[in-house]
């Protein structure tokens, strides 16, 4: 009765705590992502200020190669850098997705075997209703039979 009811609506309240709490992970996950994706088009800027700088430097072609290479190596290493955090980004929000879809099953599951039981509750508390009121009815007929 009350008490199943009572028992529902915490364990619906749990549930959708641990919900926003999951959807909390993916929004800061999404935000790390987003901030690896700066990194990467700063990366990329600096890259392209760096082969402006060389076009235009004064100096002889191997002094130009040496700076070049420089900027090219920093470069590189700074976007792979940017590029793992990423994937490291993707992978973790995948697993909070898979989490949260597995979590959403096992509640489903829950709630169908939760409302089987209530359904067996009530059709148990109907049948013994009937029992009860087919007892007086009984008692009645039997009553007024002595009375006669």
């Amino acid at each position: 009765g009350g008490e199943s009811q009572a028992a529902l609506e915490a364990s619906v309240g749990a549930l959708r705590q641990k919900v926003e709490r999951l959807e909390a992970a993916v929004a800061d996950k999404a935000a790390a992502a987003a901030r690896s994706e700066e990194i990467a088009a700063e990366a990329r800027r600096e890259r392209d200020a760096a082969q402006a700088a060389l076009r235009t430097a004064q100096g002889s072609a191997g002094e130009r190669m040496k700076i070049a290479d420089k900027k090219e190596k920093k470069f590189a290493e700074r976007e792979a850098q940017a590029n793992r955090e990423l994937e490291t980004m993707r992978q973790a929000m995948a697993a909070c997705k898979e989490e949260m879809e597995r979590f959403r099953e096992e509640k489903e599951e829950q709630f169908r075997t939760d409302k089987q039981i209530i359904k067996q509750l009530q059709n148990e508390s109907r049948q013994r209703t009937i029992e009860l009121e087919s007892q007086v009815l009984e008692a009645q007929t039997h009553a007024s039979s002595l009375a006669k």
